[in-house]
C-alpha cells in the first residue's frame, strides 16, 4: 500500500508475512508517516498479492483517533484508493515574551506591560525559536464614552429595553466602553380647561367645537385642552329717556340715541337700544268740547269721537278708545299775539286731558295758550303763562281761566253743567264767529255724511260719527248765543 499526495508517493507500507504463524503479532506492522497539516492525502492498495483476504489496515492520527479502518476479507478493494484524508498534526505552540533581546528569562503571564518594545519567541512542542522578534507594544488606557439620554417611560439600547433610570454598560471596542446614563421620566398630562365664545386658538390651531384636544409633549408632559365652546348671543334692552340715560348694566350715561354694547358674560352680550328724547317743555292741559260732553257721566267725560269715526270708517288703526279728536295748541308771544312761537297737535282724551310737548327753549318764557278745534273758535288763556319744564293749565273748572274781552252778555266758554266749562262748537268757516253763516258748511257735511259715507267731518258736533239733525241742534243752540273768538291784541 502507498500514501499518496496527488501523484506523489509519500510512503510505502509493506512487510514479509510468516506463513507458519497464524494468527500472530508477527504478521502486523505499525508504521508512522509524517504528514503536513492541512494537506490532502490518499491511501492506495496497489495490488492484492498473496493472502489478500488476510489483509487489514487502520489509519490513526497523532491524537489517537482512527480516521479510517478496513477489515479482513476486503480483497475486493485491492487496486483501489481506500481513503482520502487531510493531515491534522497536533502542535503544541506558545509565545514567550522577553524585556530585551538578550534576556534569558521570559516575562510572567501576570506581568503588567507598559507601552514600549518587547521581544517574542515562539515555542513549538517545547522547542523555542532562536530569533527573538522585536515588537512595539502600545498600551491603550481603558476609557468610556457616556451617552446621556432622557426618555419617557422606557428606552431601548443595544437590544435591551430599560424602564428605570440608571447608568448601564454596553460594548467595549478598542478599549472604549460605551455607557448609558439614562433618565426615565414617567409620562404625564397637563390639562388646560378653557371656555370660549364661538372659537378658541391653541398652539396655532383654532377650534370651533367643544372637546378634549392633545397638544405637544415636552419633558414627558403632554399638553391637553379641555375646551368648552359656547355660541355668542345678545340680550337687547330697548328703552327711551328724556335728555340722558344711565345704563345700570355698565354705569355709563348716554346723551344720544343709538345701540350700545355692554359687558359679555358666558358669551351673552348685553346691548342697549336707546332712544334719547331731547329735553322738552311739557304742558298738561285740560279742556272740554261742549257738544261732545256725555251728560250724567261721573267723572265728567266726552265721547271718543275720533276712535268711533275711525272704527266706522273701517280703519285698521283706530287708535285708543279714549281718543276724542285732534286739537291744535299754540304758544303765542305775550308781547306780539300775532306771533305763533310753538305749535303742537295732540289728541284730546275723553277725560279732557291732553299732553303738549314743546321744545326745551319754551321753558322759562311767557306765552298765551291758544286751543283750537276744527269745529270751534280758538280759546285763549286769560293771561300769558310762564312755562316750566312741566306745567299744567285747566280751562274746565273756572271761567276766569279763559281770556274775556269783557262782554257781560257772552262768556268766553260755554257752561256745560255747573262748574264744568267747555269750548263753543259750531264755528265751521273759520271767520271767528259762530253764526248763521256757518250753516252752509253744516249742510255740506250733512250731505257728505249721509250720501258719501265720509267720516271725521268738521260738523260732527256731538261726536256720534254722523252729521245730521242732532248736530244741527248743537249748532243752533250755540249760534243763538252769538259766540265769537275773544282774544287779546
Amino acid at each position: 500500500m502507498t500514501v499518496m499526495n496527488g501523484s506523489t508517493i509519500v510512503a510505502t507500507l509493506s512487510f514479509a508475512a510468516n506463513e507458519n504463524c497464524w494468527p500472530c503479532t508477527a504478521n502486523s506492522l505499525s508504521q508512522t508517516v509524517s504528514l503536513q497539516s492541512g494537506i490532502s492525502y490518499s491511501l492506495v492498495w496497489n495490488t492484492a498479492g498473496t493472502w489478500a483476504g488476510e489483509v487489514g489496515v487502520s489509519v490513526v492520527n497523532s491524537s489517537g483517533v482512527t480516521v479510517y479502518s478496513m477489515g479482513y476479507n476486503s480483497q475486493a478493494l485491492a487496486g483501489t484508493t481506500l481513503s482520502t484524508f487531510a493531515g491534522n498534526c497536533a502542535i503544541s505552540a506558545s509565545i514567550y515574551w522577553y524585556s530585551s533581546a538578550t534576556s534569558t528569562a521570559w516575562l510572567s503571564s501576570s506581568e503588567v506591560l507598559s507601552s514600549g518594545t518587547y521581544y517574542a519567541a515562539q515555542v513549538i512542542n517545547g522547542v523555542q525559536s532562536t530569533d527573538l522578534a522585536a515588537t512595539q507594544i502600545t498600551i491603550i488606557p481603558n476609557t468610556s464614552v457616556t451617552t446621556p439620554v432622557s426618555a419617557c417611560d422606557s428606552y431601548s439600547w443595544n437590544g435591551t429595553t430599560y424602564s428605570a433610570s440608571g447608568t448601564y454598560t454596553g460594548t467595549t471596542e478598542n478599549c472604549v466602553t460605551q455607557l448609558l446614563n439614562l433618565t426615565i421620566t414617567p409620562s404625564s398630562t397637563n390639562t388646560t380647561t378653557a371656555s370660549s365664545c364661538d372659537s378658541y386658538s391653541w398652539n396655532g390651531t383654532t377650534y370651533f367645537a367643544s372637546g378634549v384636544y392633545t397638544g405637544s409633549t415636552a419633558n414627558c408632559v403632554t399638553q391637553s385642552l379641555n375646551l368648552t365652546i359656547t355660541p355668542s348671543s345678545t340680550n337687547t334692552t330697548t328703552t327711551s329717556a328724556v335728555g340722558t340715560y344711565t345704563w345700570a348694566q355698565n354705569g355709563q350715561t348716554y346723551t344720544s340715541s343709538g345701540v350700545y354694547t355692554g359687558s359679555t358674560v358666558n358669551c351673552l352680550t348685553q346691548a342697549l337700544n336707546l332712544t334719547i328724547i331731547p329735553y322738552s317743555t311739557t304742558l298738561s292741559l285740560k279742556v272740554f268740547l261742549d257738544g261732545y260732553y256725555q251728560y250724567g257721566s261721573t267723572p265728567a267725560s266726552m265721547v271718543a269721537a275720533r276712535y268711533l269715526n275711525l272704527v266706522e270708517a273701517g280703519s285698521a288703526s283706530p287708535g285708543a278708545v279714549t281718543d276724542v279728536d285732534l286739537i291744535t295748541v299754540q304758544l303765542r308771544s305775550a308781547t306780539n299775539t300775532e306771533t305763533i312761537v310753538h305749535t303742537v297737535t295732540p289728541i284730546l282724551q275723553t277725560n279732557g286731558n291732553v299732553q303738549c310737548v314743546f321744545p326745551p327753549a319754551a321753558t322759562g318764557n311767557s306765552y298765551y295758550i291758544v286751543v283750537d278745534h276744527k269745529g270751534s273758535n280758538p280759546l285763549w288763556s286769560a293771561n300769558p303763562i310762564t312755562l316750566t319744564s312741566s306745567s299744567t293749565y285747566d280751562f274746565t273748572n273756572n271761567l276766569g281761566s279763559a281770556y274775556s274781552d269783557g262782554d257781560p252778555s257772552l262768556s268766553p266758554m260755554h257752561t256745560i253743567v255747573s262748574g264744568l266749562y267747555g269750548i263753543w262748537l259750531g264755528e265751521l268757516n273759520e271767520d271767528g264767529y259762530l253764526d248763521a253763516v256757518d250753516y252752509s258748511d253744516l249742510e255740506l257735511d250733512i250731505y257728505a255724511s249721509g250720501y258719501q259715507g265720509l267720516y271725521l267731518l268738521d260738523a260732527d258736533l256731538n261726536g256720534d260719527t254722523y252729521v245730521d239733525a242732532s248736530d244741527f241742534a248743537v249748532f243752533d243752540s250755540n249760534s243763538n248765543y252769538g259766540a265769537y273768538e275773544q282774544r287779546p291784541y
